[in-house]
């Protein structure tokens, strides 16, 4: 049932319309999240400092894109080897098969 209502197609509509509002209004606060994890990502990359500006920065998106496609992959794998799910069926049991 559940994944029945995830592919409403009226309700993939009114999600979209709805996050694409959020984000309009600049109601999203992602910004302390997201300067944590440079922070973190920056202290991996450059723990003394010694790296100019533009290096660092550089080093910091590649450190970032490297992170993501690790998620990426994982949630590939995860689906590859999860059957797929299906709803069960409506239809009463078969007297003759039990």
């Amino acid at each position: 049932m559940v994944a029945e209502r995830a592919k409403d197609p009226e309700r993939v509509r009114l999600g979209r319309l709805g996050a694409l509002t959020v984000h309009a209004r600049g109601r999203t606060n992602t910004a302390p999240a997201r300067a944590a994890w440079e922070a973190k990502l920056l202290a991996e990359i450059d723990p003394e400092g010694l790296l100019s500006g533009a290096e660092r920065e550089r080093r910091l998106g590649y450190a970032m894109r490297v992170r993501m496609t690790h998620l990426a992959r994982a949630r590939w794998s995860k689906k590859k080897a999860d059957p797929p799910v299906t709803a069960p069926s409506s239809r009463p049991p078969d007297p003759v098969a039990a």
